[in-house]
């Protein structure tokens, strides 16, 4: 779906460019801002729904601040490597290995940051670095861009 949206856009116009520009950057400043905001609080505090008193609450929050978290920095970042280079493929790989590392590695993730071990809380620390910091997606948007392209 993303790849469909983004083959459709103009690529020259520098407004639309700009606009991908500002939407990254918007995203990427609201992700830090907002890190550590209680999502559950904000969709089920009127509802009844969940019960916040159960000692899984900040378990859960934890996971859906840290999913949400990731999801928005790599989005943004696909929209800045979107209106940095002018084909959607180089937007349409980065998002693949973004949703491939989430897959793949968000479960330990969670793993190594609810675990009592003080090894894996170390790991938790560097996955964290790694994971959701924007760095990722920059890096591999430029080596692909690299690499594809016949020096």
């Amino acid at each position: 779906m993303v790849g469909q949206i983004l083959t459709k856009m103009p690529y020259n116009n520098y407004s639309t460019k700009l606009l991908f520009v500002l939407i990254g950057i918007v995203g990427l400043a609201t992700a830090f801002l907002f890190q550590n905001f209680d999502v559950l609080c904000l969709c089920f505090n009127q509802s009844g729904f969940y019960d916040f008193n159960s000692n899984n609450h900040n378990q859960v929050n934890f996971a859906l601040n840290k999913l949400l978290r990731y999801l928005l920095n790599s989005l943004s970042s696909v929209a800045i490597i979107h209106a940095v280079f002018k084909d959607s493929k180089f937007s349409k790989a980065v998002t693949f290995i973004q949703s491939l590392v989430l897959i793949t590695f968000f479960p330990f993730f969670l793993y190594f940051a609810f675990s009592d071990v003080l090894l894996l809380k170390q790991l938790y620390q560097k996955l964290n670095i790694i994971l959701l910091n924007p760095i990722l997606p920059f890096i591999l948007g430029v080596s692909y861009y690299f690499k594809s392209r016949k020096l």
